[in-house]
């Protein structure tokens, strides 16, 4: 695997798990946490009659986060996050959300790059042929659709039981993550150093959608997060850094 290729699979990665749990969040705060997004807006925003918008934007978020995290069907969800994200920077831009914008903007430009990259099936995707899909690298990299497609259907059963009380969802949710990356193994190029970012990432989304269960027991057990995510960071320039010194060493 190259390092443009870690690079872009870290990115829907990295896009699927925030907006996914962010999603997550929204429907169901008591037990499912999140790392970008405050909870609870449906309240706050009650007053001005959008309550129902924010619902709708969760079940939205959901959708592009476990497609992205799919990897198979990656490509059509970064497509429909891309005017989703628009809004969410625009909207909190305009809301005064303090440094939020510039989080979604960032988040924004890491989308782009990812459907640059992917610019040929993105443009079929968008004249609605569905050989975009099939044509893109995520989708061929992973072909084996049986554990994507379960995982895609265990957070669809999490969205619609989110109404409920107790662990349930967080067991639902937990599985999904695990057979969304159980699903990356379909892959056998990887270098040691993915096996340890990918390690880091399965962790860092563990915590982040268990939080509000984990902090029950051990309290703030979420900023073990932002002690994971620079060492996740380190591991990837480390990669970089040594696909570098390989590559040159093979010219």
């Amino acid at each position: 695997m190259t390092s443009k290729q870690a690079t872009l699979l870290l990115i829907r990665l990295s896009l699927g798990i925030i907006y996914l749990t962010s999603g997550l969040s929204k429907l169901a705060p008591e037990h499912l946490g999140n790392i970008i997004g405050p909870v609870g807006l449906e309240k706050a925003f009650s007053v001005y009659g959008i309550a129902i918008f924010i619902d709708i934007t969760a079940l939205i978020q959901i959708l592009v986060g476990a497609l992205c995290l799919s990897q198979r069907y990656a490509i059509l969800g970064l497509v429909i996050l891309f005017p989703l994200s628009v809004g969410i920077f625009i909207f909190t831009l305009v809301a005064g959300f303090g440094l939020t914008p510039i989080i979604n903007a960032l988040l924004l430009a890491l989308l782009l790059y990812a459907l640059v990259a992917e610019k040929e099936a993105v443009q079929k995707l968008v004249k609605f042929k569905i050989q975009g899909l099939r044509s893109s690298n995520p989708y061929l990299s992973y072909s084996n659709k049986k554990i994507p497609d379960l995982a895609l259907i265990l957070v669809c059963l999490t969205s619609v039981l989110s109404f409920l009380e107790g662990l349930i969802l967080n067991l639902l949710a937990t599985i999904s993550f695990i057979l969304f990356f159980i699903n990356l193994f379909q892959r056998k190029d990887y270098l040691f150093l993915d096996y340890l970012i990918l390690a880091t990432f399965f962790l860092v989304s563990f915590i982040i959608v268990n939080a509000m269960v984990l902090n029950r027991f051990i309290p703030k057990a979420f900023y073990v997060v932002f002690f994971l995510i620079p060492i996740g960071f380190i591991l990837y320039m480390a990669r970089i850094i040594y696909w570098k010194l390989v590559s040159r060493n093979h010219k």
